[in-house]
């Protein structure tokens, strides 16, 4: 299991993402599906669709490209490019 710590960035309109959220941008930066982010956090993957979907409305993006490039962007992902598959 990788555990990754950045710090809190405040996205525009001020919410802010939350460590659990920011665990599920890492995994998707990393190239990781839902469903094994879901494994590697031990939640399900209904869970880890939740926080895929509030990570895209606080960070006012439609889809995981974009969330990627907005989380390196406003520093979720502590990553300039996520590592090889």
């Amino acid at each position: 299991m990788v555990v990754i710590s950045f710090p809190a960035p405040q996205p525009p309109g001020g919410r802010s993402i939350t460590p659990a959220e920011r665990a599920v941008a890492a995994g998707i930066a990393m190239g990781l599906s839902n469903a094994e982010i879901a494994r590697s956090r031990r939640r399900s993957p209904h869970t880890v669709a939740n926080q895929v979907a509030a990570i895209l409305r606080k960070l006012h993006v439609g889809s995981r490209g974009a969330l990627l490039a907005a989380s390196i962007r406003e520093g979720v992902t502590g990553a300039a490019v996520p590592p090889p598959r």
